[in-house]
């Protein structure tokens, strides 16, 4: 599996990209700067994309709308401090929220979803 992880808090991309090591997920594009994900993203497909929604110069909202436009199948999921732009989140075609600081069983069911999300989508392909 080929995670995305845009967070600006260096702690919180630490730790998430440690998580994710501990579950096996080693293929991890992790950036601070939503810019320079940006450019990644144009070039690489993503299963998953990990983001936090407040971020200087472009949100996690904008980013994910951007993501979605290349590749419609990410699975994202916004990390935030902040209950209320759950509502935003999902709108902007979020299939996960988890509130920092992420508990790690919540990043597990995630995970679970990611993964039978990335089945069906195999399993639909190999029907045509």
């Amino acid at each position: 599996m080929k995670v995305l992880i845009v967070d600006d808090e260096s702690l919180a991309l630490a730790r998430l990209k440690r998580v994710l090591n501990d579950n096996n997920i080693f293929d991890v594009a992790e950036f601070s700067d939503p810019l320079e994900a940006i450019k990644e993203i144009s070039k690489t497909k993503f299963d998953a994309a990990f983001l936090d929604i407040s971020m200087p110069n472009f949100s996690g909202l904008e980013l994910a709308e951007l993501i979605l436009n290349i590749e419609p199948k990410t699975f994202i999921v916004f990390q935030t401090a902040y209950e209320e732009y759950a509502l935003d989140a999902f709108k902007k075609g979020g299939m996960g929220y988890l509130l920092k600081p992420v508990e790690d069983i919540e990043l597990k069911k995630t995970l679970q979803k990611i993964s039978l999300y990335k089945e069906e989508k195999v399993n639909s392909s190999k029907k045509f």
